[in-house]
């Protein structure tokens, strides 16, 4: 059976890659803005009907796609992050379509079907293709208009789509599992695994400097046709920007499970009325936790469970 086909021509020269991309300058931001939405309804015309969109996704964005294919033959920072659901529980729908998420999967060699997938994944190049208009804007918003990078004092294209050095996914997990991981923990291996594919700016962070409060959530569990109980906790880092354009913190929200690892889920820019919610809870005992900002664990509902929450400056 033959699909309908909406692929451009496969770029021939390198001329011809780098002039559909371009630079990461002034005027990418809004570049990209255009560009993005509508091969995300391309790639959704090409799903509805059938067919497969990977090659328009390679055609439009090549030096991206080739960001992407790289984690097939490096694919240590897959392992620091965990899964999430590709629901928002704000806009009440799916947050990127899945066909696109599976050309993405095929690509980063990770498969990207289901209920839950992997959250690197999802939350960097997932989240560019997304259509969905939620209460804090589009989800590829905090890659292209909240300029991460310079908040603190790093090249502004380091969290972008394509950066000149690294990866999206790659310089973000660095930067983020540097704040997030104790010294103590396995996954700081991990971290300086990637340490030769970042830029300099990254390596040399001095992420100590950094302020910062903590959330920790701990919980225990019984999964469904489980037996035993199962421990997990959650924290939320808060993270004050050095160089801040506007008075916002980052939030890094990760699980902890003593059984499995520590993974990163999501991280995104949030405002001081916000911070001041999250920093005013109820501590101590039996007060009622919940995951967030659509992560998944194994086993355990998406409902309040009662455990123990402590939170403090790092």
């Amino acid at each position: 059976m033959t699909h309908p086909s909406l692929s451009p021509e496969a770029p021939q020269t390198s001329a011809q890659r780098f002039a559909l991309e371009g630079s990461w300058d002034a005027e990418a931001p809004e570049r990209w803005e255009k560009r993005l939405p509508d091969v995300a309804r391309q790639l959704c015309q090409i799903a509805q009907a059938g067919g497969d969109g990977l090659d328009l996704l390679r055609c439009s964005f090549p030096r991206l796609s080739e960001h992407i294919c790289a984690i097939k033959k490096f694919s240590a920072p897959l392992a620091l992050w965990g899964e999430s659901r590709n629901w928002d529980e704000h806009a009440k729908q799916q947050i990127v379509e899945p066909a696109i998420l599976d050309a993405i999967g095929r690509m980063a060699g990770r498969e990207m079907c289901g209920m839950t997938l992997h959250a690197g994944l999802l939350h960097t190049y997932g989240y560019l293709f997304s259509l969905v208009a939620t209460p804090f804007g589009y989800k590829r918003d905090r890659w292209l208009h909240e300029e991460m990078g310079a908040r603190f004092a790093l090249p502004d294209d380091t969290f972008s789509p394509l950066p000149q050095e690294g990866s999206l996914l790659l310089n973000l997990t660095y930067f983020l599992g540097s704040i997030v991981f104790s010294p103590q923990v396995a996954q700081r291996r991990t971290l300086q695994r990637l340490r030769k594919y970042l830029p300099s700016t990254l390596t040399g962070y001095p992420f100590s400097a950094l302020q910062r409060w903590r959330v920790t959530e701990a919980l225990s569990f019984v999964p469904p046709r489980g037996s035993r109980p199962r421990q997990l906790r959650i924290h939320t880092d808060l993270v004050y920007p050095v160089a801040s354009l506007e008075n916002v913190q980052l939030l890094i929200y990760s699980l902890e499970a003593p059984a499995d690892r520590f993974a990163l889920i999501t991280a995104f820019f949030t405002s001081p009325d916000y911070v001041e919610t999250l920093l005013r809870q109820p501590q101590g005992q039996h007060v009622e936790i919940s995951l967030r900002y659509n992560a998944s664990f194994g086993g355990l509902e998406n409902a309040s469970h009662l455990g123990v929450r402590a939170i403090r400056p790092m």
